[in-house]
């Protein structure tokens, strides 16, 4: 099985997001950032440990296989977490309505906490 790629996209689609990487010549460096998240020094700083205060909104398609932890330890500002009963890591290539009205409820969120705070 291939994941559904005829189900969600054209074959136009498809190579149209392939080219942009091939004639761009920048698939090396849109790797890194798995390369870096998966490699040993990311385990080894325990980065995923480390408390995030930056109020936070989280979009978790079905399919995704890179997952947030919902922890309130790691993330005090957790706004909201919207899951969707479909998707994969492309969410904004394969659901772009979802995403971009997730996107505008997360940056609605945020616009309010920031609202509601008295400190600088």
């Amino acid at each position: 099985e291939d994941g559904g790629l005829d189900y969600r996209f054209s074959k136009d689609e498809l190579l149209d997001n392939i080219m942009v990487y091939w004639c761009t010549n920048t698939i090396t460096t849109s790797m890194r950032i798995y390369a870096e998240f998966f490699g040993n020094k990311n385990r080894e700083f325990a980065v995923d440990e480390y408390p995030t205060p930056v109020p936070t909104w989280s979009i978790q398609a079905k399919n995704e296989f890179l997952g947030m932890t919902k922890s309130k330890l790691k993330y005090p500002n957790l706004l909201g977490v919207t899951l969707l009963n479909d998707g994969g890591h492309f969410l904004a290539f394969e659901l772009p309505k979802e995403f971009v009205e997730n996107v505008f409820l997360g940056m609605q969120a945020i616009m309010d906490y920031r609202n509601q705070r008295t400190e600088l």
